[in-house]
C-alpha cells in the first residue's frame, strides 16, 4: 500500500520538474520533406521588380541539370526571360538546408528544419543572419517568413523570403542601401509554377 503514494508522489516530483524545465526550438513545422523534390524541367515563373534600373520583368527558373552526392542534390538552373537564358543559378537541398544562389536573382539559405525564431549564418559575409520570422500552417500548406540582415563596411540589406512547402520559394524582397547614396528595391513574387 506504501508503494501507491510513493508512485503518485514521484508522478507528481516529475510533472512539477518537467514543468519548470527550459524548452527549446518549438515545434517543427517546415521541415526536408516539404521542400519540393528537385526534377529537371521543375520551373517557376516570377514577377520581378527593380527600383534601381526600372525593371518589371517576368524571369523563369527552370532546372536544367542534377547532381545527386550521399544526401545532397543540387540543381543546375537556368534564369530565363522570354526564352533567353539570362543566367545560371544553383540549387542545393541537404538534409540540414536549401540554398539557392544566382546574380541576377540574389539568393537565399534555408535551415532545415525551420522554426519560427530559428537564426543562422546567411549566404553573403560573417555579418549576415537569417532570422525565422514565423512558419504558420495553412490551406496552401507550410508558410516560412524569413528575414536576411546584411551588415558590411560599405551596405546595408534586409530581404525577406516567403517558402511554401512542396512549391519553394512564393516571395523575395530586398532592401539594400549604401553609404554611396544607392538605395534600392529589389522584389520577386510567383506567377506559376510546375513540378515533376
Amino acid at each position: 500500500m506504501k508503494t501507491i503514494p510513493a508512485l503518485l508522489s514521484f508522478l507528481v516530483a516529475t510533472l512539477f520538474l518537467s514543468s519548470c524545465a527550459k524548452k527549446t526550438g518549438g515545434p517543427v513545422y517546415f521541415t526536408h520533406g516539404e521542400v519540393p523534390a528537385l526534377h529537371v524541367g521543375n520551373w517557376w515563373k516570377y514577377e520581378l521588380s527593380d527600383s534601381l534600373t526600372h525593371t518589371l520583368d517576368t524571369p523563369t527558373i527552370t532546372i536544367a541539370a542534377l547532381y545527386h552526392a550521399g544526401s545532397t542534390d543540387s540543381a543546375i538552373c537556368f534564369v530565363s526571360h522570354q526564352g533567353v537564358v539570362i543566367d545560371t543559378a544553383f540549387m542545393t537541398v541537404r538534409d540540414s538546408s536549401v540554398t539557392f544562389r544566382s546574380l541576377y536573382l540574389a539568393g537565399y539559405t534555408m535551415r532545415l528544419p525551420c522554426t519560427a525564431g530559428d537564426v543562422w549564418r546567411g549566404l553573403a559575409s560573417a555579418n549576415d543572419t537569417v532570422t525565422a520570422l514565423s512558419v504558420t500552417a495553412t490551406s496552401d500548406g507550410t508558410i516560412c517568413q524569413l528575414h536576411e540582415l546584411v551588415n558590411t563596411p560599405d551596405a546595408y540589406a534586409s530581404a525577406y523570403t516567403q517558402m511554401q512547402s512542396n512549391v519553394g520559394m512564393t516571395e523575395y524582397s530586398i532592401y539594400s542601401y549604401s553609404f554611396f547614396g544607392v538605395n534600392r528595391h529589389f522584389g520577386l513574387r510567383l506567377l506559376d509554377h510546375h513540378l515533376n
